[in-house]
């Protein structure tokens, strides 16, 4: 068990089945949604207030299958880290149902907002291709395909521009696939949805271009309020599709410009190995011309806001190295977030995520800061940087290390969260976290395999040179929490205070409640 100190924790941990059943933790409310996959209730989560989506989903006893897919979408929704895929935040399930929670998303879907609005302004389709092609490219570096990419699965975070920007959500991870980066996926049944899929799916051999295919008449359906295949019922789709044809005649098209209908082009070419990775219709005119603009409108407002700067104060500053702090720091950043918290930390990722592969690197990081705020940040100062944020030492920093780290840690670690935090790990409600709280609540969220030994527990918490307890109580937590390295240098975080005493620290549970 000496070998523990290696854990590293970080959100996935805490997202996903949770302790309890639904409603210990959520009040339903209405339906706001509801399709083949099943409803989608507005539910309030009972101890923060905030305000959250459950999807319900009934279960089919004898469909192995279906069941299978349910939990393959969970998975992959626990392991994405992107700001423009739908985040979720806990997994239920019953005799008769599995629930997703997730964030609520007021726009609704991106096919209700084409019906009601018609043809959508070329910039206003630029900006939102360009976010699901980020989503598409975020996915494929992950050798995810996620084969049913249309408007219904196209969530709108907010009813209008948002800040002046028009935020998406991609959703239904149900029918993707995992695949390697040389393979193909062989299925003989036909996934997606008919106006979408592409024309090599019908052959059973494809790969992730057929995500590039639906992308393309996604930004066609945009700019025009009408599909580039259609017809009467889905066997004359499919055969428009076969056939690959399609053109740019109706007047619409007129005020379209060049390079828009040249990237449709470039995603609807018919020979998948001709169309285009989703890293290179990135490159394309169109889409760099919308990195552009939003660059340039994202830096006139920002400008006149001490957030982004203050962001990259709180990543030079942000120090988590204790074990049990980065556990917290996951939970919270997983669990604890409101929307309005983190809106401008995500338009900055977005800004720096030069690539928009959903992960920073020390190039970005620095150039991005150079063109933002002409400030010119040393390789000393960004190796800094990336040793305090990148926590899992795989060399870039991912959206919830940035989260974590550029969030204020005076809001972040506000004493209701901090109280929450202290009451998820001390499970028997004693008032202190002991090697037998800590054992449940990490095999649990499957952060380790097997139980903790004392010492390794006392390494997580930072504690190793106490010999005394086995147990933290709430001034300990405390002290991990908020101590900083600039007052206690050089030594571990989170180390006892020497007044505290043997006894255990009980706390009044009417705090918790």
């Amino acid at each position: 068990m000496t070998s523990r100190p290696s854990i590293i924790f970080n959100k996935s941990h805490f997202v996903g089945r949770q302790f309890g059943e639904l409603d210990d933790h959520y009040k339903v409310g209405e339906i706001i949604g509801k399709g083949g996959y099943g409803k989608v209730y507005k539910c309030v989560h009972k101890e923060t207030g905030d305000e959250r989506a459950v999807k319900s989903i009934e279960k089919e006893q004898s469909n192995d299958s279906q069941n299978s897919s349910i939990y393959d979408e969970i998975e992959y929704l626990k392991s994405f880290d992107h700001p423009n895929i739908l985040r979720m935040y806990a997994f239920f399930e019953d005799d008769n149902f599995y629930y997703i929670v997730t964030d609520i998303c007021e726009g609704g879907e991106l096919f209700d907002e084409m019906y009601e609005r018609g043809p959508f302004k070329e910039s206003d389709a630029a900006e939102l291709i360009h976010q699901i092609l980020s989503c598409v490219n975020y996915c494929h570096d992950r050798n995810v395909v996620h084969r049913d990419l249309k408007p219904e699965n196209i969530l709108l975070e907010h009813s209008d521009r948002h800040d002046g920007f028009l935020d998406i959500k991609m959703i239904d991870f149900g029918l993707s696939h995992t695949l390697d980066r040389e393979d193909k996926v062989r299925d003989t049944s036909v996934v997606g949805s008919t106006y979408y899929i592409a024309p090599e799916v019908y052959d059973d051999v494809y790969d992730s271009k057929c995500d590039l295919w639906s992308v393309g008449v996604i930004a066609y359906m945009l700019l025009s309020g009408y599909p580039p295949f259609d017809g009467l019922d889905d066997n004359e789709i499919e055969e428009k599709v076969l056939i690959g044809e399609f053109c740019f005649d109706e007047p619409i098209w007129n005020s379209v410009p060049v390079t828009a209908k040249d990237f449709i082009k470039d995603l609807l070419t018919y020979d998948p190995d001709q169309r285009p990775t989703a890293k290179r219709a990135l490159q394309h005119a169109w889409m760099q011309n919308v990195r552009t603009t939003v660059f340039s409108s994202f830096t006139r407002r920002i400008s006149a806001k001490e957030g982004a700067m203050s962001a990259l104060s709180n990543m030079q500053k942000f120090h988590a190295q204790n074990k049990l702090k980065q556990a917290i720091y996951a939970l919270l950043v997983s669990q604890q977030l409101p929307k309005g918290e983190k809106g401008r930390i995500d338009e900055l990722f977005r800004a720096l995520d030069l690539d928009c592969d959903g992960k920073l690197t020390k190039e970005e990081v620095q150039l991005g800061y150079l063109l933002l705020f002409e400030k010119n940040l040393s390789d000393f100062t960004v190796n800094d940087m990336f040793s305090r944020v990148d926590v899992d030492r795989n060399g870039y920093i991912e959206y919830s290390e940035f989260v974590m780290a550029a969030m204020n840690e005076k809001s972040l670690l506000c004493i209701e969260r901090v109280l929450w935090a202290f009451d998820k790990f001390d499970r028997d409600g004693d008032g202190m976290i002991s090697v037998e709280d800590m054992n449940t609540v990490l095999t649990f969220v499957g952060a380790v395999d097997e139980s903790l030994d004392r010492i390794a527990f006392k390494k997580i918490v930072g504690k190793i040179n106490d010999d005394l307890n086995d147990f933290i109580t709430f001034d300990d937590f405390l002290d991990i929490m908020f101590r900083t390295a600039d007052e206690r240098p050089g030594e571990s975080f989170g180390c006892h205070r020497a007044d505290i005493a043997k006894e255990q620290h009980t706390i009044d549970a009417s705090i918790y409640q």
